[in-house]
């Protein structure tokens, strides 16, 4: 197909080509019909943080019930290092050695020497009434009860009596003392192992009470990264619907751009040949740039057309003829690859589309070259 060469007076048009025209009033009606609904833009607003699982959440509950037992009033832990301080502060003895200890060093001093325990004084009293009451009884069978004989042997044998007990008392309180002093003794030695062995065991107290705490964090670390991921995710859905209305607008500028000055016709009398406009679309393809990149791949351009397999999954190959004639192509339709790729679609000056073959990776191919 060429166009005429006798030269004509026309009017010029800024239309777009009269044949392509319903088309592009086709394609701007559906358009505007996306651009009012806002399906083609809306901004993606479902959450994209992972949450816990089951599993996760029962292992952080479960941490966090022994934490809490384990720092709680009634802890082991706690408590024993508690006991082991109050320990140390006492000479390394506990309560209990503690009261033995002042017992025994109420011994050892020597106090009970004096024959001050009551009970002592108690038995040695009875002794006394027990003495002078036998006298009494051995004094009357004599007949002699109440003479100043009775009086000499009463004071005779209570005397005797308490020498006795006193002598043997004062023997017992010394090896009483003596005795608690040797457990005086004792109690400082074990007081010395037990501050040793509590120096050796509080490391591994402390490192117990630290435990539960030590947890806590690892607990509300996992937290805080949840934290960290739902502003993140926060920040994502504000990003996208701030850049929402941008996005229409341009989109609507895209259409605008291709659709051209539709509607708007300017009228000049030219005298030149008469333009076909399948040549236009051809020798917009002759320049360097139209050779190594672009392939006219509006499917308006083409007849013959038999797809003869996919490039991609998205995008069919097809076997056609440009409608001016000429050799057999195997190409794409940009129709076809604007759908996934529009990086790779471009609209020439003629109002048709182009592809970027390179963004692709491929090239068209004549057949039988």
């Amino acid at each position: 197909m060429s166009g005429g060469t006798k030269t004509t007076t026309q009017n010029t048009s800024q239309e777009p080509w009269g044949p392509a025209q319903s088309s592009i009033k086709t394609a701007l009606s559906g358009a505007n019909d996306i651009y009012a609904d806002g399906s083609a833009w809306q901004p993606n607003t479902a959450s994209m943080v992972v949450p816990f699982s089951e599993q996760t959440l029962q292992g952080m509950n479960g941490v966090m019930d022994a934490s809490n037992a384990a720092t709680g009033e009634n802890n082991l832990a706690g408590n024993a290092y508690s006991q082991m301080n109050k320990a140390v502060n006492q000479g390394g003895l506990s309560d209990y050695q503690m009261g033995v200890g002042n017992q025994w060093q109420h011994t050892a001093s020597g106090a009970e020497l004096n024959n001050t325990s009551p009970y002592f004084n108690k038995v040695l009293d009875r002794m006394q009434r027990d003495t002078s009451t036998m006298t009494d009884i051995g004094m009357s069978g004599l007949g002699r009860y109440g003479s100043g004989a009775h009086g000499k042997a009463a004071a005779s044998a209570i005397g005797d009596v308490t020498n006795r007990m006193l002598d043997s008392n004062y023997g017992r309180e010394l090896a009483r003392m003596d005795q608690a002093r040797q457990g005086l003794a004792g109690l400082g030695q074990q007081g010395l192992s037990n501050i040793s062995t509590f120096g050796a065991q509080s490391g591994d107290m402390l490192n117990q009470q630290l435990a539960p705490y030590q947890n806590m964090m690892k607990v509300g670390s996992m937290y805080e990264d949840l934290a960290a991921r739902t502003l993140q995710d926060q920040n994502r859905i504000y990003d996208q619907t701030r850049q929402a209305p941008l996005a229409a607008v341009e989109w609507l500028n895209a259409i605008g751009r291709g659709a051209g000055s539709l509607g708007a016709t300017s009228t000049n009398d030219v005298s030149q040949p008469t333009p076909n406009p399948f040549l236009q679309v051809a020798s917009s393809l002759a320049g360097p740039i139209g050779t190594a990149l672009l392939g006219a791949s509006d499917i308006r351009l083409k007849t013959d057309i038999e797809q003869i397999g996919n490039l991609t999954p998205d995008i069919p190959l097809y076997k056609f003829r440009y409608v001016w004639g000429g050799p057999e192509y195997t190409g794409v339709m940009a129709q076809d690859v604007i759908k996934t790729r529009p990086d790779a679609v471009h609209m020439m000056d003629t109002g048709y589309y182009a592809v970027d073959y390179n963004a692709i990776g491929t090239a068209m191919q004549r057949v039988g070259s």
